[in-house]
């Protein structure tokens, strides 16, 4: 997990983008990428929705993804954080746990 948010952490600032907790857009390229890997760029529709829904373990900026055990979505409630915007910082901030609990 390190490595992959690492990855995604220095790919942002690189592109001079401001990294944030908001790493979903990420993680679907991420996700695209790995079923191409394993269909191929000519890959019918179906295939790469059959290959998606096959990945396991798959580590991303805002969690490990596992589509065989949780369907269509691939990361649990344990990936859910809640948080605020915060103006002055201009980002996004925790204000809760993996989970939904509370800091």
């Amino acid at each position: 997990m390190r490595d992959a948010l690492n990855l995604y952490i220095t790919k942002m600032t690189a592109m001079g983008l401001k990294p944030d907790i908001q790493g979903m857009g990420w993680d679907a390229g991420l996700i695209v990428v790995a079923a191409l890997k394993k269909t191929g760029l000519n890959a019918e529709r179906r295939s790469v929705r059959d290959a998606i829904a096959g990945l396991q373990n798959l580590a991303g900026a805002t969690g490990r993804y596992d589509f065989k055990a949780i369907p269509q979505r691939g990361i649990g409630v344990d990936g859910v954080i809640t948080q605020r915007w915060d103006a002055d910082k201009s980002e996004w901030i925790a204000v809760g746990k993996p989970g939904g609990g509370v800091k």
